[in-house]
This record gives structure tokens, sequence and C-alpha cells, in this order.
């Protein structure tokens, strides 16, 4: 039987249970944190950055989705440097992503929509860079379109975790930084028809599935 314990977050005593995140306590008590590349069907990653948090005796910021939860430990969730470096750190995401919410397909679905209205006050005040390169096929059932990719790699981590099939990775580095398929067209056949993990979990337009052959 899994135990469980108190801890407080956010001037709240809450209980969580044992082998808990401070994000997993967090939100089954109510409590949001923002994030984004964390995801209850995978491993925690902590590469967005945007569930950071403060423990008292723990120096930084560490990520709530990757730092187990303790009897006793005091979080604090929310205050002017942590709001400070969300918004940074979407503001960034926003600086290579389209502005063209209201016609994107994954308009009201999103993810980064719905954390930015969370969150509250981004703006783009960062210079426009230039855009990823247009929408592919990466295989002959789903769309891959860069100019919508945040490098959340949830679509990665899902063909790897949930699918068991380890399709994806991510190629380049930095601003090139962009989801590849490096598998054959015939063992792509027979497993992604029936499979689309990766767009399932694809938290904005970045993938879609495309229509099958007729």
């Amino acid at each position: 039987m899994v135990g469980h314990f108190n801890l407080r977050i956010d001037n709240a005593d809450v209980r969580a249970y044992e082998g808990s995140s401070i994000l997993e306590a967090a939100l089954s008590n109510k409590i949001y944190i923002p994030h984004i590349c964390n995801d209850p069907e995978l491993k925690p990653f902590g590469g967005c950055r945007l569930c950071i948090v403060k423990v008292e005796g723990m120096k930084g910021m560490p990520a709530a989705c990757t730092t187990l939860a303790a009897p006793g430990m005091n979080v604090v969730t929310r205050d002017a440097e942590l709001d400070a470096v969300r918004k940074d750190t979407l503001e960034l995401l926003l600086s290579t992503h389209p502005d063209d919410c209201l016609s994107c397909t994954a308009n009201i679905k999103c993810e980064l929509q719905d954390t930015i209205a969370r969150v509250g006050g981004i703006t783009r005040k960062l210079r426009r860079m230039d855009l990823k390169p247009f929408a592919e096929n990466i295989t002959p059932f789903f769309v891959y379109d860069p100019k919508y990719c945040i490098l959340c790699q949830k679509c990665v981590r899902a063909c790897d975790e949930v699918a068991r099939q380890d399709f994806l990775t991510v190629v380049n580095r930095g601003s090139e930084s962009q989801v590849a398929c490096f598998i054959g067209e015939k063992e792509l056949r027979e497993v992604c028809p029936t499979c689309m993990q990766c767009v399932k979990h694809c938290p904005t337009a970045a993938l879609r599935q495309v229509a099958p052959e007729t």
C-alpha cells in the first residue's frame, strides 16, 4: 500500500503520495504550476523549464516535474522571480512561433496557448526571429511543421515510451533542432497507421495526421 505524507505548497498544507513529484502533488491538490513538456503518460522530462519552483533548503529553481515531493517540504510555486523566468521562457518560444492562433488547427486545443493564458502578461517583446522551414511529410502518415514545434519532445518520448517503437529523434542543435524519423517506410507502415501516439501527445500544431490513402 502506498503511503502518504504532508507538505506545504504556497503556504497551504497538502497531502502527497510516496513517489510523487512536486508537480503531481500540486496538481492533485488543485494548485496549478505551468508546464508543457510534462505528460502523465510519459516519464518526467524537465525540458520546458516552466514548472520551476523554489524549495526551502534547496538551491536554485528545480523543475517540479523531476523533483520528488518529501515530507515537511516547503514549496513556493509563484513569486516575482519565478514569474519573470517563466515569462522570459514563453516570450522566447513566441519569438519563433507563428502568430496565427485564430486560424491554427490547434486553436483552443493548444497547450502553449493555454499556458500563456494562465501565466498572463506575456507579450511578443523579443525581436521576431526567422521561422523554421515549412511543413513536410517526414512519414507517409503525419505531417511535421517545425514552425509550431516547441521541442518538448513529447512525440519522441511517446513513440519510445508508449508505442515502444523509438522511430523519432531530434536532430541538429540550437535553432536548427527539429524532429526527424530515421526508420524505413516498411517498418512505419506496420505500426504508424494504427498508432499516432506522436500526434496525440503533441501540445501544438506541429504534428497532424495525414488522411489515409484511398
